[in-house]
């Protein structure tokens, strides 16, 4: 019965209903067991991401790590918000790494990452999360961009060109590439 109100609350989210959606969340995550309530909690906090209200999504997301400390996509977007929200990036190369160390084969926490190595300029850190983000998802335009302008950023023009345009063969709209 969970699992079914979560799919739910899901759909309503997805519909614009995010009212609708908050209130299954929150019968949710008082009628289940852990796992359940973890993932109504986690999709409460999107809820507030999606509204704008970082510091919520952000209490919500510790609580989910209260609940479960491992869960993958609260520590993706807690990481998340403390790039937007807080801008510390510290904060979230740490949420990004636990999140690849508790499932390697995330590839958009390993992009993220890359994003923050990129950001605080440690270039090789950056190329290796996003060689194995590319690696677990090859058809993902944005990684493929970004790889770009890493090796552009190293000199390495002509890499760079290549991976910019695999990136608009995959994405051909993608404005960064």
């Amino acid at each position: 019965r969970g699992e079914v109100m979560l799919r739910i609350a899901l759909l309503k989210k997805d519909t614009g209903s995010l009212d609708q959606s908050m209130q299954l969340c929150n019968t949710i995550a008082v009628e289940f067991n852990d796992s359940i309530r973890a993932n109504a909690l986690c999709l409460k906090g999107l809820i507030h991401e999606v509204k704008a209200d970082y510091p919520t999504s952000e209490i919500v997301y510790r609580s989910v790590l209260g609940i479960k400390g491992d869960h993958c996509i609260a520590l993706e977007r807690l990481g998340r918000v403390y790039l937007r929200y807080r801008e510390t990036i510290p904060a979230a190369v740490q949420c990004f790494f636990k999140a690849v160390e508790v499932n390697p084969s995330n590839h958009v926490a390993w992009y993220l990452l890359g994003r923050c190595y990129m950001a605080t300029t440690q270039y090789s850190d950056a190329c290796e999360a996003y060689n194995r983000s590319i690696n677990l998802n090859p058809n993902d335009a944005q990684t493929w961009c970004s790889l770009g302008v890493l090796y552009y950023a190293y000199g390495q023009y002509r890499e760079a060109l290549g991976m910019l345009v695999k990136a608009l063969k995959l994405n051909p709209k993608m404005a960064d590439a």
